[in-house]
């Protein structure tokens, strides 16, 4: 189990494509290890050291307070907060219309209960009781956070993006992420794939005869770039066969805004889409 879990966390810590399902191999063996663990020192195999005990009651603290702060900050001080963000992209992600309140500070306030049960458990040397009232109350917290919090995120991090690509689900249209990678599109917009004879497909297909490849799983890594900056140019100024959109971030629009038949239709939180108008 220790191999397995080093194995997955070096390896995806290395790649740099960062999507938290190509990690989750490492839950399997975490889970076993955490169990074998408690159960070791329940039966007194291994001791429970005081600097795992200061670190989890610490760990525990800061989580609270930062799940109580945030939410509070957010309905009450958000100028604040933004005046502290020099990122223009993450000012605009924040700067979002989210309604918080102070009831979402509730599963910050349960987590320093939970924290409290444990230090008053972990005296009475019941390691059972004591880890036992951790991973529940944890499993608590957790559901409240994924339900209050997740989707008040995803408005802050990504809402914008996400509404205008379902605005356009039912459209016969190329949309193309400039500046940075999402497959957002593909599942939000509904976007098919390609048939032979669309106008960005026989593209790839001429792009990948002259490198010699039949699929672009073929392809290196610097040949993969120089498609989707030939792409883009295609989209722009190429003999396209339907609507074409460019999404980027605010902070980083490419080359995007210098092209004249490239209309910006919509600039909210942090990011600008442009429709293609000849």
């Amino acid at each position: 189990m220790l191999c397995l879990f080093w194995v997955v966390l070096i390896l995806f810590s290395i790649v740099r494509t960062k999507i938290v399902h190509y990690s989750s191999l490492c839950w399997l063996p975490l889970t076993f290890l955490s169990a074998y663990s408690i159960e070791s020192i329940n039966h007194g195999i291994f001791k429970f050291k005081w600097y795992f005990k200061v670190f989890i009651i610490a760990l525990g603290t800061l989580l609270a307070s930062a799940f109580i702060a945030f939410p509070l900050i957010m309905a009450y001080q958000r100028q604040w907060l933004l005046d502290l963000i020099g990122d223009d992209f993450s000012k605009a992600n924040f700067a979002a219309d989210v309604n918080w309140s102070a009831g979402d500070a509730v599963p910050g306030v349960l987590l320093l209960i939970v924290i409290g049960v444990f230090i008053y458990h972990l005296f009475r040397n019941k390691p059972v009781v004591t880890f036992g009232a951790l991973l529940m109350g944890n499993v608590i917290v957790i559901w409240m956070l994924s339900v209050g919090f997740t989707g008040k995120i995803e408005q802050h991090t990504q809402g914008a993006a996400i509404n205008f690509f379902e605005s356009v689900k039912n459209e016969k249209c190329y949309i193309f992420n400039a500046g940075y990678k999402s497959y957002a599109h593909y599942f939000y917009a509904a976007t098919k794939p390609l048939k032979y004879m669309d106008g960005l497909n026989l593209f790839n297909e001429k792009y990948y005869r002259q490198k010699r490849k039949t699929s672009y799983l073929q392809l290196s890594e610097a040949e993969k770039a120089e498609l989707d900056d030939l792409q883009k140019r295609w989209l722009i100024e190429g003999p396209v066969d339907r609507t074409v959109y460019f999404i980027v971030k605010i902070d980083d629009r490419e080359d995007i805004p210098q092209f004249k038949n490239l209309k910006e239709i919509l600039n909210k939180n942090g990011f600008v889409v442009y429709k293609r108008i000849q």
